[in-house]
């Protein structure tokens, strides 16, 4: 299997489920460093991107992914 950055990411969306928060507010969190991920505006967007890495919620959380879960 190719390890890329694709299958080492989660996403907001994930966060959101494991943590029962709204996607708003785990990207406030994530913004504001409460929550593993990073995020960066762009210089020509009002928008974020984020970054969150799998194995940085693993260790958040104290879980682990399995290969194949569906979150």
């Amino acid at each position: 299997m190719q390890n890329t950055i694709k299958n080492q990411t989660v996403s907001v969306e994930v966060v959101s489920k494991l943590t029962g928060k709204s996607i708003q507010t785990v990207r406030v969190c994530i913004q504001k460093g409460l929550l593993p991920g990073i995020c960066f505006k762009n210089p020509k967007s009002n928008k974020y991107n984020y970054i969150i890495l799998k194995k940085d919620v693993e260790e958040f959380f104290g879980i682990k992914f399995e290969e194949g879960d569906t979150i």
